[in-house]
């Protein structure tokens, strides 16, 4: 990457304002797989800020423990499932709803759902419901009541509205059965949610990031499995959720490992940041038994309203009494707070780079060329038996008022190894 000075006039009041800054250029580490890093900014007119920062800059740094463990990159999440939601109408439930069930004692819950059209909502009395084997007829005891919607609405639990719940009797077994609610008629909406607490069959949805940019796709894995054992025959279905209600189904195709979705998202418009989900609906054959669970996985889509430009000034002259200064170069598309926030590391005896101190810097940045500065105290360096070579690592740029991670390199920049605590000379790579 090509080094990129930094505003003659910023590094001229710097030089008064810090006497033996002596400030060398330095690079950005090329960024590598998993980093995230914007292909381009967007710049929306009036983009909103999620909430009202500061307009006052500030600079943090303190020592951390060289033995931290600490993740290059977050760890992909993996949302499990024992169970599923059916939507239905009144109507439905009165004429009979089949549910699928692979082991004995599956658990039922019913609410009710308010819309435009609903102003009152009628809850179920599980002692008013009809459950029997598909085929069969309506078994004495089927239904084993849990809670009834006023117990429910009194306890301290956040249950929807109406809820209530029962067990289909565990001596029934498993296999299809059908919920009938003779009482109900017409359209209004119903949820029923199915869980199987004794069944090892779980619908395993994991998603590649936690963050995603416009036009940068990734992957969603999707497995069905019992146990350990991957099912076989698998069918699913999957619906992106934007944070405005806004949706599109995914497609989704068929690999050893599973399934998987390959999600991009090309939105740019300010109803697009924030929490998008992808909701996953999947079936598969266990024996003679049909297994039915539905998922989803959550990621921040965060609008690339900066950048690092790939420069930066480093002064380590004289640790022991100045500090480590860093300057990054910063391009800004729009006004707001930004923060850049990374880890120092310095190398043990044995050679072994540890981490040594976090650092954290935030200022109101107009559109153009800015910077950010990251000041490691003089203490840090002195109190460390970590030496030379040094590496900023886990180096990220956020939008404080947009709530979004805009930049993120395992490896930031590297510092060369004749730069000591204890020494007044440095050369920066």
């Amino acid at each position: 990457m090509k080094t990129k000075h930094l505003p003659v006039v910023f590094l001229a009041a710097m030089a008064l304002a810090t006497a033996g800054f002596a400030a060398s250029p330095a690079s950005l580490a090329p960024p590598a797989a998993g980093d995230l890093v914007p292909a381009r900014l967007v710049s929306v007119a009036n983009l909103p800020q999620l909430v009202e920062p500061s307009r006052d800059p500030v600079q943090f740094s303190w020592a951390i423990p060289a033995d931290r463990a600490i993740a290059t990159a977050p760890a992909p999440h993996t949302e499990l499932s024992h169970g599923y939601t059916l939507r239905v109408t009144a109507s439905e439930l009165q004429h009979g709803l089949a549910i699928d069930t692979v082991a004995p004692g599956a658990v039922v819950r019913i609410n009710p759902v308010r819309t435009a059209a609903t102003d009152e909502l009628v809850a179920l009395d599980p002692s008013r419901l009809e459950i029997r084997r598909a085929g069969e007829r309506p078994a004495a005891g089927a239904i084993q009541t849990l809670a009834t919607a006023e117990q429910l609405a009194r306890a301290d639990i956040p249950f929807p509205e109406g809820s209530s719940a029962f067990r289909i009797d565990p001596s029934l077994g498993a296999g299809q059965f059908v919920l009938r609610a003779p009482d109900l008629s017409g359209t209004a909406p119903y949820v029923v949610a199915v869980v199987e607490p004794k069944s090892s069959v779980v619908l395993a949805v994991t998603a590649a990031v936690s963050t995603t940019q416009p036009g940068s796709p990734f992957q969603v894995d999707i497995r069905m499995a019992d146990g350990t054992t991957k099912l076989d025959g698998t069918r699913a279905t999957a619906t992106l959720v934007a944070p405005d209600g806004q949706t599109r189904p995914v497609a989704l195709k068929s690999t050893t490992r599973g399934i998987v979705a390959t999600v991009s998202i090309d939105r740019a418009d300010p109803a697009a940041q924030g929490m998008w989900e992808l909701h996953v609906d999947a079936t598969a054959p266990v024996g003679d038994l049909t297994a039915r669970r539905d998922g989803k996985t959550a990621f921040a889509l965060s609008l690339p309203t900066a950048r690092f430009d790939g420069a930066a000034e480093v002064d380590a002259s004289d640790t022991a009494r100045q500090g480590l200064r860093i300057v990054l170069g910063v391009q800004a598309a729009v006004p707001g707070r930004y923060e850049a926030r990374a880890v120092l590391y310095g190398t043990d005896e044995g050679g072994t780079l540890r981490p040594m101190a976090v650092g954290q810097s935030a200022a109101w940045l107009n559109p153009g060329d800015g910077t950010l500065e990251l000041s490691f105290k003089p203490a840090i360096f002195t109190a460390s038996s970590l030496h030379a070579p040094f590496e900023v690592r886990n180096l990220e740029l956020m939008d404080q008022g947009r709530m979004g991670v805009l930049q993120r390199q395992a490896r930031g920049l590297v510092l060369d190894e004749r730069i000591s605590p204890r020494k007044g000379e440095s050369t920066i790579h």
